[in-house]
């Protein structure tokens, strides 16, 4: 949330910091001084942090009256994380303009890193009172709201954080930022529809391959797959490199049974990031449905290797073991996904099968309890015949 602040900041000083400037009339200052303020915003803007504090103070050094600079030096510190270096120059430049918003603005952002929210909510609310009309303002009280909500969970909280958001959008429709963030709290809230709308003003303002991703997954959450593959396919268009875009579009195919797409998009996700397990585990379930199973087999202990808790993989190894013969290396890799993840119910009943083949009832009653305990109504079918097992066997399910 506050890296998102900052950023926010700085784009709204560029757009809004001469207005603010235009409401000094007790002391003009002078036009060199003037010259090296809007230099300093110039090499602000290009991420010149050190050059802009030598400018910045050269207009203080030529005008210390003039209440600009000493807000864009409260900026850059707090941009560095200086505090309270940013807080002592932000009171600085109230103190010789008491009716400068931008100031109060950033104090409120600043006192909101800080977890002093009712210091932010103060200066946020002084600085919408002095400028009802910059976005600014409006968005960091937005994010007062929004965190005092998160503490206290009152309703009235998050209606004033998203009433602050769709103002600052409002005054400023290109803020790709907020648009984000309305969108994320309607998602929260199930107004897929409003997200939707968010989502596509935030691409208006800036087409970002992050958004249609992010769009992209929403659509797949609503279960309208061909609008999250269109999504999906946008975000690639604009940043082929785009890791879970590909990924996604991969899943999409495989929904759709289209293999040959599939296994290209997987492969392409392997390709820019070779310890991707996801795409390695989807690989595998391409070979496995094929039939291809030591194929599968391969890609799993990929999977398993880049991340060694990844149960879904470790059980199809099992499942694939199995498929071949191979019933010790089957036990073993259902054994270790319980390892990783106790409440696997398919591999307790797997396990459970293996040992009444084997006639171990003991052993298989006993995994049979385990599933039961797990499946919870999953596998319902299966979750019968365990049950008959372990009623006509007499098992005393242990805890």
């Amino acid at each position: 949330m506050f890296k998102r602040t900052i950023i926010f900041s700085i784009l709204t000083f560029f757009i809004a910091g001469t207005p603010a400037f235009a409401k000094k009339k007790s002391i003009l200052p002078s036009e060199q001084s003037v010259y090296h303020n809007n230099q300093g915003i110039t090499v602000l803007s290009q991420g010149n942090l050190e050059k802009a504090i030598f400018e910045f103070q050269t207009a203080i050094e030529l005008a210390p009256q003039f209440a600009e600079p000493y807000n864009n030096l409260g900026l850059i510190y707090k941009i560095k994380g200086e505090n309270d270096k940013a807080t002592e120059y932000f009171q600085k430049a109230i103190g010789i303009n008491g009716n400068y918003a931008s100031p109060h603005s950033h104090l409120a952002a600043v006192y909101l890193t800080q977890g002093r929210l009712q210091d932010a909510l103060k200066e946020a609310q002084r600085a919408v009172k002095i400028d009802p009309l910059m976005a600014d303002p409006h968005y960091n009280l937005g994010l007062v709201w929004l965190e005092m909500y998160n503490k206290e969970k009152k309703q009235k909280y998050w209606s004033n954080a998203e009433s602050e958001f769709k103002k600052t959008t409002v005054f400023n429709p290109n803020l790709e930022l907020v648009h984000l963030r309305l969108a994320e709290m309607y998602r929260q809230q199930g107004k897929y529809d409003l997200a939707i709308i968010r989502y596509r003003l935030a691409l208006n303002a800036n087409n970002n391959p992050e958004t249609w991703k992010t769009l992209g997954n929403l659509y797949t959450e609503m279960g309208d797959p061909f609008k999250a593959q269109n999504c999906f396919q946008k975000a690639i268009e604009l940043n082929p490199k785009i890791e879970d875009a590909q990924l996604q579009l991969g899943l999409f195919y495989l929904q759709q049974k289209k293999t040959d797409e599939a296994k290209a998009a997987f492969e392409k996700v392997v390709e820019q990031n070779p310890k991707n397990e996801k795409a390695f585990f989807n690989l595998g379930v391409l070979k496995m449905d094929a039939g291809l199973f030591q194929e599968a087999i391969d890609y799993f202990k990929k999977a398993k290797e880049v991340n060694p808790g990844y149960a879904d993989a470790t059980y199809n190894m099992g499942v694939c073991y199995l498929k071949i013969g191979k019933t010790d290396q089957a036990k073993e890799e259902w054994e270790y996904t319980l390892t990783v993840q106790p409440d696997y119910a398919r591999a307790n009943y797997n396990l459970g099968l293996l040992a009444a083949k084997n006639g171990k009832v003991e052993e298989a009653g006993q995994q049979y309890c385990n599933f039961l305990k797990a499946s919870q109504g999953k596998f319902p079918t299966e979750e019968l015949l365990a049950k008959q097992f372990v009623e006509e066997q007499k098992i005393k399910c242990r805890n």
